[in-house]
């Protein structure tokens, strides 16, 4: 066959190889569906993933002098927003830290000691004071602002203290006067505004016109000639109860009085000698 002269086989095996090239090249459309649904599961895993790690991100609160790397929190001691692990630095040798964030590894805030405290007790009142000089200090007055109770009593006539001295001790006069004579007086006092009366002398002499002598003194040798004895340094509050059961068929009471037995208390500071 001469050159340039196309005989009929000839243009058929040209026509027959460019369909077969046409038909390697097109691709079918469900492998091109495939494709594109693969493309976009790719795509939305990807954006789930970084919602994913965002939100995470966004939960972790990192406290000074930390700082959030990832998931965690790293130290960052200089500040300068790169982990001092990154940087190869250690933690400075007094700084607390906290391994992952588990306060369990860290030390105790509150560390327990036994230590060992001295008090004194002061010999005239029983006072438990931090210096020996404090005993010396007057004790708190427990009725400050205590409103003493009066009675107004018809029977009783004068009821009073002041004051006096006792074989050259401190001491308190007790005087009162009543109209009618009773088998009883009792003379209570109490140390606090909520204690209970407490008996401190009963007289039975059934005299209507009366003087008592009590001395602030805690010696039992101390008792001779007065009537009874009340602890010194302290502050109280007495009153008269009077027998009238049989006459009236009830007790009468007293004015209640303030008596300052503490060291700088008028009872305690007459010169008694």
């Amino acid at each position: 066959m001469r050159a340039g002269v196309n005989d009929g086989h000839g243009m058929r095996s040209a026509h027959n190889m460019h369909n077969n090239i046409y038909k390697r090249r097109r691709v079918p459309p469900e492998v091109v569906e495939k494709v594109a649904r693969t493309a976009l599961l790719i795509l939305l895993s990807a954006a789930a993933l970084l919602i994913v790690a965002c939100a995470l991100s966004e939960g972790v609160t990192c406290n000074r002098p930390y700082m959030i790397k990832g998931l965690e929190c790293c130290l960052d001691n200089n500040g300068n927003s790169v982990c001092d692990a990154d940087e190869g630095l250690a933690a400075a040798p007094n700084s607390t830290t906290c391994p992952k964030l588990d306060c369990g590894a860290c030390p105790p805030q509150i560390v327990e000691r036994n230590i060992t405290a001295t008090r004194y007790v002061c010999a005239k009142d029983g006072r438990v004071v931090q210096t020996p000089g404090d005993c010396s200090a007057a004790s708190p007055n427990p009725f400050a602002n205590y409103t003493l109770v009066t009675r107004n009593s018809t029977v009783i006539q004068s009821f009073s203290v002041r004051p006096a001295c006792r074989d050259g001790q401190q001491a308190v006069e007790v005087h009162f006067t009543a109209g009618s004579t009773s088998p009883e007086v009792l003379l209570e006092v109490k140390e606090a505004p909520q204690a209970d009366y407490k008996e401190a002398y009963t007289y039975t002499g059934g005299a209507t016109d009366k003087y008592l002598y009590g001395a602030f003194c805690t010696s039992v040798n101390c008792a001779a000639n007065k009537d009874f004895i009340l602890a010194p340094d302290r502050a109280y509050v007495i009153r008269g109860r009077f027998d009238y059961k049989e006459l009236f068929g009830k007790y009468e009471y007293s004015d209640e009085l303030f008596m300052d037995a503490r060291s700088s208390g008028e009872f305690m500071t007459k010169l008694c000698s």
